[in-house]
């Protein structure tokens, strides 16, 4: 049947097509007399409903069908576990991968031996998996020996520099530069730019770029307005703020050295918390919507395996999804927008 056949019939009981639908399938949750009118006014009309079809629309709506499995691949095993501060991430990417009829199942390698890696790429071949999820990864990666071919990619945050894939990650470049207007709405005129080793990956591109161009526009002067350091490089940071002459920060996640090496109350805005959600005291910052990758991710990969787009792409694409701001309490775990 139709879903104008359905309206029509609706219309002629006085009742709405959801209702009708449920009837013809004899659903429990409609009241048997109603039930019983929808199916002898079907069957006075010459209706004949596809069961096969009908369970099938209903399945869709109920976002119970099953299209295939994606794989999800990381470095860290069991990732929804390992990186508890990546749960909003996973779970947004599985409740859109249910209404789109998805499933998730997840992987991880060791390291990047290529054997190691073409057999991950075996297994989900053998399994008729078509579509993976990259990331995020702990480390930096840059090109590692997957076999490409055959397969969607979606690389999600910017542990992936190379191969360029279709990609969801955060818009740092975005955060950075509301963070630069916040600052200066305090009147602060020599912001410092600081991040650590570990994560030089993910936040040096974009806070080195900023710094650049902050000083070539803004008319101040400052040799050294990005600088790297180890968490707990205490005299190295006091002497960078000394000499520079900094009047405030942006970090890219949350350092011991900042409590405990400023003499003075620097405005600081922290790009990430770590990994419990801890946010120094006096600093405000952002908190990443993994919600929204997450969907990105899922609409992405749905997208690239509609149109049969495997392997690494000629056009890559890449969403980004800017942070909302948060005024962090000194409280750790705890913030208000």
């Amino acid at each position: 049947m139709s879903r104008t056949s359905i309206r029509t019939l609706a219309g002629q009981l006085g009742l709405s097509p959801a209702t009708v639908s449920m009837a013809l399938r004899k659903d429990p949750r409609v009241h048997p007399e109603t039930t019983l009118r929808v199916q002898q006014a079907a069957e006075k009309a010459g209706y004949d409903v596809d069961p096969i079809m009908s369970e099938g629309l209903s399945r869709a709506r109920r976002g119970t069908f099953y299209r295939e499995t994606l794989a999800w691949c990381c470095d860290s095993p069991c990732p929804k576990k390992n990186q508890t501060w990546l749960r909003t991430l996973f779970k947004a990417a599985e409740e859109q991968g249910k209404l789109l009829g998805y499933s998730i199942e997840y992987f991880h390698f060791e390291n990047l031996q290529p054997r190691t890696l073409a057999r991950l790429c075996r297994m989900w071949k053998a399994r008729g998996i078509r579509g993976v999820i990259l990331g995020p990864c702990d480390k930096e990666l840059s090109q590692p020996p997957f076999e490409w071919n055959d397969l969607a990619w979606v690389a999600i945050g910017h542990s992936l520099s190379l191969p360029l894939l279709h990609r969801v990650r955060r818009d740092f470049d975005a955060d950075i530069e509301r963070a630069i207007v916040r600052l200066t709405q305090k009147r602060v005129r020599r912001p410092g730019f600081l991040s650590e080793p570990e994560s030089h990956h993910l936040f040096h591109t974009s806070l080195l770029r900023s710094a650049l161009t902050y000083y070539h526009t803004s008319g101040e002067s400052c040799p050294e307005p990005y600088i790297e350091l180890t968490f707990n490089d205490v005299s190295r940071f006091r002497a960078w703020i000394k000499s520079m002459r900094i009047d405030s920060l942006i970090v890219s996640r949350p350092m011991p050295l900042l409590q405990c090496a400023m003499g003075r109350k620097l405005p600081s805005v922290i790009l990430s918390p770590d990994e419990q959600g801890a946010i120094p005291e006096r600093c405000d910052g952002f908190i990443a919507n993994y919600q929204a990758m997450g969907h990105a991710s899922i609409n992405l990969m749905h997208h690239l395996l509609m149109n049969r787009h495997l392997g690494i792409p000629e056009l890559p694409q890449t969403m980004l999804a800017s942070s909302p701001w948060h005024q962090f309490r000194s409280v750790p775990g705890k913030f208000a927008s």
